[in-house]
């Protein structure tokens, strides 16, 4: 849940006891392992993940690429995913140098080949592709909309809509003048989540609850 959203959960269950996990149930680390990123050299190797839909704006993936290229910036974007929009992000991406279509497909492979992730979506509830990043090592850059703005590892824009920006943004990390958040890989866990919520049960249910769990 993010804090958007969970201010609205508070808003119709005032005073309420609830339980607040910021990144979800979190991810099985063995799974996502960190691996070391490669020197930044271009071209500069980005990663977009999604549903090609309206909301997750893939075509903005593809002017923040041009953005780059107009800034002098060698750039090859991969991007994972299908939808309705496919044909169209096809059809652009022939027009684009850099870019490459993979369709839906394991995410892992390229997360460990990126420099970094770009994230284009209006809004978000909790962008697990941002906590995959995180958790391997790789930076996010996305909008600064509902639910991104919360995701371990990213960077936001001060736009919510904005290629041009989105891509300065990129840009200002690719010549070392933006910093990147911290991320501790044990926040991802999904045993931290696990935890929590037991011990919410035992707080609302009262300690004998704790004899029901084996």
């Amino acid at each position: 849940m993010n804090s958007e959203d969970r201010k609205w959960f508070d808003s119709y269950a005032p005073g309420k006891p609830h339980l607040f996990l910021k990144y979800g149930i979190g991810l099985d680390l063995e799974e996502w392992p960190y691996t070391q990123r490669q020197s930044l050299e271009e071209p500069i190797r980005l990663l977009w993940v999604g549903a090609m839909t309206r909301r997750k704006r893939p075509l903005d993936a593809l002017k923040v690429v041009q953005h780059l290229g107009d800034r002098g910036l060698s750039v090859q974007l991969d991007m994972l995913g299908t939808g309705p929009l496919l044909k169209e992000v096809l059809h652009n991406a022939r027009e684009q140098k850099g870019v490459q279509l993979h369709g839906r497909t394991e995410v892992l492979p390229y997360l460990q080949s990126a420099h970094a992730v770009l994230h284009t979506a209006e809004w978000e509830g909790l962008p697990r592709v941002l906590l995959e990043a995180a958790a391997v090592g790789r930076p996010s850059f996305g909008y600064n909309v509902k639910g991104v703005r919360d995701a371990p590892g990213v960077s936001v824009s001060d736009s919510k809509s904005s290629p041009e920006k989105l891509g300065d943004l990129v840009a200002r990390w690719a010549d070392g003048s933006l910093k990147e958040p911290v991320v501790r890989r044990s926040d991802l866990d999904w045993k931290m989540a696990q935890d929590a919520v037991l011990d919410f049960l035992f707080q609302t249910l009262g300690d004998k609850s704790r004899n029901l769990i084996p």
